[in-house]
């Protein structure tokens, strides 16, 4: 459940009406991964039936467009796509260490300036240990 599909990045940035609670703020955004934000706050919901903006929420996973550029992710305002390399265990592997775990590296719409996002503490117990924060570079 991603956004590397062509069908989901088409929809960024594309105009919405508000939601509410009820349809999780989606609002008339075509893609169910995407929430309508207010077009004054971007870190806001549009109300329902407003004019706002299609954007990917705060704890979701985003894709950079460009590489190693944190605001390409299509974040809604105060968030970044930071991307992170974790180690990621079922509840089986937590209880035999012997089976093999697997890292993996995925991106996530976060607050920056938050300890908790930075720990990927927003993942279910078990999918996110060892935490990283993967850095580009270009030489």
């Amino acid at each position: 459940e991603d956004l590397r599909s062509a069908h989901a990045w088409a929809w960024i940035g594309s105009s919405c009406r508000g939601g509410n609670f009820f349809n999780r703020y989606r609002g008339t955004c075509r893609d169910f991964r995407l929430r309508c934000y207010s077009l004054e706050d971007q870190s806001s919901h549009a109300d329902s039936n407003r004019h706002g903006i299609c954007l990917v929420p705060h704890e979701s996973r985003c894709i950079q467009r460009v590489l190693g550029d944190e605001a390409s992710g299509g974040c809604r305002a105060k968030t970044v796509c930071r991307t992170f390399s974790y180690i990621e265990q079922t509840p089986l592997e937590a209880l035999f260490p012997q089976l093999n775990s697997k890292r993996v590296t995925s991106s996530f719409c976060v607050d920056p300036d938050s300890a908790a996002d930075g720990r990927l503490a927003f993942l279910p117990i078990n999918k996110a240990l060892g935490v990283r924060r993967v850095a580009f570079s270009w030489l």
